[in-house]
């Protein structure tokens, strides 16, 4: 577990990797004894040209109802920024494309 976000109310989101998982997924938990929630699997989703994608940043609204998240595409530096509606689980329809937040 890396890259935790902690909201005033005591909301978590991070990065989590199994030790048999070749990418990091996103997750959130209400507490520090909060059950886990999967938000994003990258590995669930394949790239344009058949490879994968992987999670190169998040960021949460203030109020935690919100992700930006940025996936990049076969290792790729140019990532997608998305946003994600933490209660439904769906990925809003509009995205960036060509952020480079590597740098």
């Amino acid at each position: 577990m890396w890259d935790v976000r902690r909201l005033p109310d005591g909301r978590l989101f991070y990065y989590r990797q199994g030790a048999t998982e070749n990418l990091a997924k996103l997750w959130t938990r209400a507490s520090l004894d909060g059950e886990e929630k999967l938000l994003i699997d990258p590995s669930s989703r394949t790239a344009p040209d058949g490879g994968h994608f992987s999670l190169s940043l998040f960021v949460p609204s203030p109020d935690g109802r919100r992700i930006a998240y940025a996936l990049a595409p076969s290792g790729s530096e140019q990532d997608v920024l998305y946003v994600l509606d933490v209660a439904s689980g769906a990925t809003l329809p509009d995205s960036i494309t060509r952020l480079e937040a590597a740098y």
